[in-house]
Order: C-alpha cells, then structure tokens, then sequence
C-alpha cells in the first residue's frame, strides 16, 4: 500500500500540474468570445507570475522541508530555495484565467482544486511548505486580477486580433471546436 501512496504523490507532484494547464489551454481555445484577448492576457498573467516567483524567492528564502528534515523527497526537486511553488502557481493561474474568460464558475473551481491536489501533493512529498502553496494562489490572485482588470494597450489588443486569426486558421477544427 505504501508504494501505491507514493506513486500518487510523486504523480500528482510532478505531472498533474501540466496536465491542468493543457487542460486550461483546450478551454481558452474552445471558449471563443474574446478567445484572442483571453489567450493573451491569459500568457501575460503567467508571465508575470513566473517574474514575481522568482522576485519573490530571491526576498524570501528558506530551505525545503526535505533538506530540513533530513529525509529524501517524493519528487523531484533541487535542495534549492521553497518559496514559492512554481507548479501550484502555474495551476492557480491557468484556474483563475480559466475563470476570468469563461465566467465559468465550476470550471475555475475545478481546475483550483486540481490546485490545490497538485500543492498538498508536494508538500506530502517534502519539495514545499503549506505558506509556499498559500503564496502561489495570492500571487495567482495579484497577476490575474492585474492583467484582467487593465485595458490592453494597443499593441496587445493587436497581438489577441492576430491570436484570434492565427487560432481559426492554423489550429485545428477539433482542437478549437468549431
């Protein structure tokens, strides 16, 4: 039964956080009001978050729970700095972009579950504290609501008009749903 248990935390630790934001993704690509300027403020939103990560490891530092307990992970990770977690943080953000542009309420609360899984997984596999977890879905809040509560300058809401055509003519049909 242990082994079992393992599996699953170093599967939900290491993988389930890709598969949630590909799932995000086929979401953005299907939803097509505003699928263009969504897509674009949904990259910028991920952008700035990966940014503020890596700022804010380099103000807060502390050492990851395997290091201090002196015992091997359950996934893979350097001994590096812990704060923030770089894979709940991606899930939070494609959750809350998910839940800007669709005003879906379940799908964003299903894919901040997924969250919330792939954060418990990795503090169960000794790679993150619980405040490391906390302090990806804040920053997720900060640079959703940032990129969607501004107007796009003119330049982005050219970039999400070529986007938008890019997506209806190279993508295909059932990728987008047409």
């Amino acid at each position: 039964m242990q082994i079992v248990k393992t599996i699953l935390i170093r599967f939900f630790a290491d993988y389930v956080f890709a598969i949630l934001v590909v799932i995000a993704g086929v979401i953005l690509l299907r939803y097509k009001a505003k699928r263009g300027e969504n897509i674009v403020r949904g990259v910028l939103a991920g952008i700035s978050g990966v940014i503020l990560d890596k700022a804010s490891g380099l103000v807060y530092y502390h050492e990851r729970p395997f290091v201090v307990l002196g015992r091997d992970p359950l996934a893979v990770n350097p001994a590096n700095n812990s704060f923030p977690s770089d894979h709940s943080l991606l899930v939070f953000v494609a959750a809350f972009v998910v839940w800007a542009s669709t005003k879906n309420w379940k799908l964003g609360i299903g894919l901040m579950l997924g969250g919330v899984a792939v954060g418990w997984a990795r503090v169960l596999a000794l790679v993150h504290w619980p405040i490391d977890i906390v302090g990806s879905f804040v920053m997720a809040v900060v640079v959703v609501a940032i990129w969607f509560g501004i107007p796009l300058p003119k330049r982005l809401q050219r970039l999400s008009t070529w986007t938008e055509a890019f997506i209806q003519r190279r993508l295909p049909k059932w990728l987008i749903g047409r």
